[in-house]
């Protein structure tokens, strides 16, 4: 998907191929991204997704309360899990940005495609181009993945394990 990033505004990336300044072969590359996308949507997107990130979410709360109440040292003593505690931060961010930020990501470069191609002036290739659906990566039925997303994930996060350090000091 990367390859696709504003070739056809001159735009230079360390994305950008000099075969994709061709309209043909950057469609064709669109058209197989499109189905590789469609799949993934009908495989992935009904249950993996929201699992991973019910599972990122009902993870980072726990351990981002923990970590702040262990800074007075009052869980430290109880936690019997302290050792595997940090392997266990470091794997739940770094799933909850991963997953996320690859499917914004996607979408963003997808719309950038589509809007460096649609300003040229082949007025048949810019039709063909925009009937053509962007890339997105869905999350069920319910939206799609954006930059948003991302920062409403974690904002969240953080909003929960405020409730839990007032609810129960």
């Amino acid at each position: 998907m990367p390859l696709l990033l504003y070739s056809s505004n001159n735009n230079d990336s360390g994305y950008t191929l000099p075969e994709m300044r061709s309209p043909k072969i950057a469609i064709e590359i669109y058209r197989t991204l499109q189905i590789l996308c469609a799949n993934f949507n009908e495989c992935m997107s009904p249950l993996a997704i929201p699992i991973s990130k019910t599972a990122t979410f009902t993870g980072i709360i726990p351990c981002g309360y923990v970590l702040i109440r262990s800074m007075n040292h009052l869980f430290i003593d109880e936690f019997p899990g302290i050792l595997t505690y940090p392997l266990g931060v470091i794997i739940l961010c770094t799933a909850g940005i991963a997953v996320l930020s690859m499917g914004a990501e996607m979408n963003d470069l997808a719309i950038g495609f589509v809007d460096s191609w649609s300003r040229t002036k082949q007025k048949d290739f810019r039709r063909i181009l925009m009937s053509m659906p962007t890339l997105k990566v869905r999350v069920g039925n319910m939206y799609y993945i954006t930059v948003t997303t991302i920062i409403t994930f974690f904002k969240t996060c953080t909003d929960y394990i405020i409730d839990c350090i007032m609810t129960f000091p």
